[in-house]
């Protein structure tokens, strides 16, 4: 048996080398008994350290799911924030006859408490130059955040999230499908079969039956060792991701909580009180004006500010939580690739000791098989 390459990006390829046996209609693999030797003494080399690739791979995989949920909660909170703006800026408009639809709007806002028999003042200014006595006139924009404000957010959400892509896709790689790599070189050893039998007029020794035990032994040996193989591949290739990207990933894994909490700690808790005082003020202005049915439904939609705004502290909880864990399973894939923690060398040992047993049951069927011994 020719066994395997494995080329430089680690893939692993099967190219098994038969020929006739004497005085026999059939084929056998060529080397016996030292095939064996050497397919034996192969997985051996293999077989160590494997276990703490499993490990590594999984890691890997863990980071990646850990970065998609983090650039979730990240988007979700900027959308979040942009709908709570407009809900905000709306309900302004809403509540007082005084206001226009206009961007930036201007406020009366109170110099002093009020004191008994105060005229009751309008919400909103026609302008920055309005003058009404004991208030002053602010001005509050409702416009949605800029792209150069949402610049510095975005481009540390894309690297965790292009850093979490490059690991999914290692660890979705397919490992290679010796089944049908056996069955295309069937395929074309009978194609260049009938092409020289035409040729030559004469009948070539049969070819081989994939479904015999022989190469059904010699395909589950072969997969077995392309999977290592190819699970090394895949531990280079993320070791090459954390060269690329590991830095910048944790600095912006560092960073990023500090924007987010901006979000929705300032902007969106702030447009979400301005939601719930616009809905009181509009309250206040119609009730006398409603019937119950409309007080009612003013005063549903009051509380439902009122619990809205309540969220946004728990959404935050549970956004910083998602970045802790991410951080978690970084490190411990550094760990994994560099300085395994005893939890993951005891992981990897125990998977190292599962894989020899399958190992050595694959070697002793095929060797059954070929009838080497």
């Amino acid at each position: 048996m020719g066994g395997f390459r494995s080329w430089g990006n680690g893939k692993a390829t099967a190219s098994m080398y038969m020929v006739p046996a004497q005085g026999a209609v059939g084929w056998r693999a060529r080397g016996g008994k030292p095939a064996i030797v050497c397919m034996t003494l192969l997985l051996s080399v293999l077989m160590a350290g494997c276990g703490m690739n499993r490990v590594r791979v999984e890691t890997a995989g863990n980071v990646s799911a850990a970065s998609s949920a983090v650039v979730a909660k990240a988007r979700s909170a900027i959308d979040d924030a942009e709908a709570r703006r407009a809900r905000a800026y709306l309900t302004l408009i809403a509540s007082d006859p005084h206001c226009s639809p206009v961007d930036p709007v201007y406020i009366f806002v109170p110099l002093r408490p009020p004191v008994p028999n105060d005229p009751r003042a309008p919400l909103c200014a026609n302008g920055a130059d309005a003058v009404l006595a004991n208030y002053r006139v602010k001005s509050v924009s409702f416009s949605p955040a800029s792209s150069e404000a949402l610049k510095p957010t975005v481009l540390l959400i894309g690297a965790i999230g292009d850093y979490g892509a490059a690991l999914a896709r290692i660890v979705a790689e397919p490992k290679p499908d010796i089944r049908k790599q056996m069955d295309d070189i069937a395929a074309k050893a009978a194609e260049a079969k009938t092409i020289a039998e035409g040729l030559t007029g004469t009948s070539l020794p049969a070819l081989p039956d994939l479904k015999s035990k022989q190469v059904e032994a010699a395909v589950a040996l072969l997969d077995f060792v392309a999977a290592l193989s190819h699970e090394a591949g895949q531990v280079r290739d993320i070791r090459a991701a954390l060269r690329a990207h590991g830095d910048k990933v944790e600095q912006a894994i560092a960073s990023l909580p500090v924007q987010i909490r901006q979000w929705q700690e300032v902007a969106t808790a702030g447009y979400s009180q301005v939601t719930v005082d616009n809905l009181r003020t509009a309250y206040e202005n119609e009730r006398g004006k409603l019937d119950f049915d409309g007080r009612l439904a003013l005063l549903t939609l009051y509380r439902q500010s009122v619990s809205d705004r309540e969220k946004v502290k728990p959404t935050t909880d549970a956004f910083l939580k998602s970045v802790e864990q991410l951080d978690r399973e970084q490190a411990d894939l550094r760990h994994a690739l560099d300085n395994p923690t005893d939890a993951q060398r005891a992981k990897a040992a125990d998977e190292s000791g599962k894989r020899i047993i399958d190992a050595l049951g694959l070697v002793a069927k095929a060797v059954s098989a070929w009838g080497v011994i």
